[in-house]
């Protein structure tokens, strides 16, 4: 049984989907082993565990829900703007898979059961990921009216996972003209054009339909002939049951044009594979990283045991070189000058697996976009700092009910990458995709040029991205011949945890185009080296991420992209973040216009020494007077 209990919700039974002989609530076993067996424990731990109490004449039924994830429950709704989009976009890829399993005659009827909730206000949000209250429950009143259980539906559940034919019904129901709202003033204030179809246009229809009164509706029918009642009128002597052969011919053509229009759907479709990424290839990761944590931490411990403190005032860990990997300077006498390169400012070459990284504002990178140096005309250089800077970029995702946020970097003039699930909602309702970055004009409405995705069931999880603009430089591409393990690296975005003090963000949510939030740059090192499925190869490394690093680029110390940041795997006790490695997104872009710059040379970072810290002298004290008795003399002035 889940053990973090989440909240406890009165309910009437009268609203309880039915499932076999009872409620569906009361199927949440089978319901969870059928979704962690058929596409994985993230969809399974969606639906909270519901403990039923059917009441009794002095007290009304109940349900306490219970989850597998511990922390805080938080109604989505509650959550800024900013972390809801990140949720959403989790709720929508956990619920993706299910599609599958509603075509299945086997697991359709209980599926189908448990997704229908009560209120849209029904989504919780518990260390970041969602979970599902009050799930196997419709309002009673809304009885068999098939349009209003569409449309309950469609405000719940549905704008996550949106469905031709709602569950539990055999015919989708006819649905009343409907026209999108135009697009929010961010997309506006950006040059975007609102996708809206023309009024009276069926969605998902080829163009609007006509209405009664308008032109192009067919004319009212002639009264019948009361002389036409003869058997030789036509129809007029067939029997009702004539008719059913082709009334089932229209049902079965209705329901295969229905299913051609619904997102995915293809005229030849592939057959059904079993999922990139399953259980056992997770479970076989986790071993690894615990090996590889606690190899890492013997290599600290070992560091920190060793340790000596020069005369200096240098810190020297066992191997020789500082904490953040540099030679130290050689021990002189006071007053000496330090020798080329030891002196402050100076460059050095540090070691890539330091037992601390350097500053990013101290490393110095190799910059093409920079001018050559005049004396030596050699590549220009500029800090990693700047690079991570030019190179990354804000993408939000604008659809209907909610805004995205997530990063990308650029790999190519005006090419941008990211995650699939940042963009994935926006892209499948029509919404709009916008780029920011300090260094641009103004926001740069994105198109999509090329997905991967969902990563569980695709392998990866990548989005190609385009703007108009194309002055922002390219970052280079790590293609490792050999491990990055202890690597260190940095991984930069716009975490959704800092957005939401951000001024900045929050005056761009509130319409000024001009504000763009900060960069946000973390460090860390490569714990681990994995193929978690065939064809896709993750980073597990220790650079603090949280929801809006995805799609942002994880760096190494001489500026090249070694991975994307995707995901976050969150402990009792500790975190794991993870990159999809360089090797498969360069595959991911193989016949699409990026062609980023590809190295395989070992990094050796160039780091420019720190100056030394001030030293606080101590006060020289005030000449004090002489003792009572004793003479003064001129050296010694007695203090008036």
């Amino acid at each position: 049984m889940a053990q973090h209990f989440l909240i406890k919700s009165q309910i009437s039974l009268e609203n309880c989907v039915k499932y076999g002989d009872g409620l569906v609530l009361e199927h949440h076993a089978a319901l969870h082993e059928m979704l962690r067996n058929r596409v994985g424990g993230q969809a399974a731990a969606l639906f909270a565990e519901p403990l039923l109490s059917r009441g009794n004449d002095a007290a009304p039924a109940s349900v306490s829900w219970y989850s597998e994830i511990d922390g805080k429950a938080r109604p989505l709704s509650a959550l800024p703007i900013s972390a809801r989009g990140a949720v959403e976009t989790y709720l929508s890829d956990s619920l993706a898979p299910l599609r599958s399993l509603l075509d299945d005659p086997e697991t359709a009827p209980l599926l189908g059961a448990a997704l229908w909730q009560l209120e849209a206000n029904d989504i919780l949000v518990v260390g970041g990921r969602a979970v599902l209250v009050n799930w196997g429950m419709r309002p009673a009143y809304l009885g068999g009216d098939a349009s209003a259980l569409a449309a309950h539906y469609a405000g719940t559940l549905g704008r996550y996972l949106p469905l031709a034919t709602p569950p539990g019904l055999t015919t989708a129901p006819a649905r009343a003209p409907t026209a999108l709202a135009g697009a929010t003033a961010l997309a506006a204030g950006a040059g975007v054009a609102a996708a809206s179809p023309a009024l009276g246009a069926e969605p998902g229809g080829a163009g609007p339909m006509a209405a009664p009164g308008m032109m192009g509706t067919a004319p009212p029918p002639p009264p019948p002939d009361p002389e036409a009642t003869g058997p030789d009128s036509a129809g007029a002597g067939l029997p009702l049951v004539a008719w059913l052969p082709l009334a089932v011919l229209l049902l079965l053509a209705s329901l295969f044009l229905a299913w051609l229009v619904l997102p995915g759907t293809r005229l030849f479709p592939v057959a059904d594979t079993a999922p990139a990424v399953t259980n056992a290839d997770a479970v076989a990761l986790a071993e690894q990283v615990d090996r590889d944590l606690r190899a890492r931490r013997e290599a600290l411990r070992t560091a920190l045991d060793g340790a000596i403190c020069r005369p200096d005032g240098t810190l020297v860990v066992p191997g020789g070189l500082t904490p953040d990997g540099l030679t130290p300077p050689a021990l002189l006498p006071p007053g000496a000058p330090p020798a080329p390169g030891e002196g402050p400012g100076d460059r050095a070459q540090a070691a890539p697996n330091s037992v601390l990284p350097s500053d990013p504002r101290r490393v110095v990178v190799p910059d093409p976009a920079a001018d050559p140096d005049a004396a030596t005309g050699e590549l220009g250089t500029t800090s990693l700092l700047q690079v991570l800077e030019t190179r990354t970029v804000l993408v939000l995702g604008l659809s209907d009910s909610s805004v995205s946020n997530g990063t990308g970097f650029i790999v190519g003039p005006g090419l941008i990458l990211t995650n699939d699930h940042v963009i994935a909602d926006a892209a499948r309702t029509g919404g709009q995709i916008i780029v920011f970055n300090e260094a641009l004009p103004g926001p740069q409405p994105a198109e999509v040029l090329k997905t991967q995705g969902p990563l569980e069931q695709r392998g990866g999880d990548y989005a190609l991205l385009r703007i108009a603009d194309t002055s922002l430089p390219a970052y280079q591409v790590h293609r490792s011949p050999s491990s990055l393990t202890l690597t260190n690296v940095v991984a930069a975005g716009f975490p959704g945890d800092v957005l939401e003090t951000d001024t900045q963000f929050t005056a761009l949510m509130q319409g000024d185009l001009s504000a763009v939030p900060g960069l946000s740059v973390t460090d860390g090192a490569i714990i681990t080296e994995q193929a978690l499925a065939a064809g896709t190869n993750v980073l597990v490394h220790s650079a603090p991420l949280s929801n809006g690093n995805s799609g942002g680029p994880l760096v190494d110390y001489c500026g090249r992209v070694v991975g994307i940041n995707t995901f976050v795997r969150r402990g009792d006790l500790r975190t794991l973040n993870f990159a999809l490695a360089s090797e498969d997104l360069l595959t991911f872009l193989q016949g699409t216009p990026a062609a980023p710059s590809v190295v395989t040379e070992a990094c050796t970072p160039e780091v420019t020494r720190p100056a030394p810290e001030p030293q606080e002298q101590d006060p020289v004290p005030a000449a004090l007077p002489p003792e009572e008795g004793a003479d003064a003399t001129p050296d010694q002035p007695v203090p008036e």
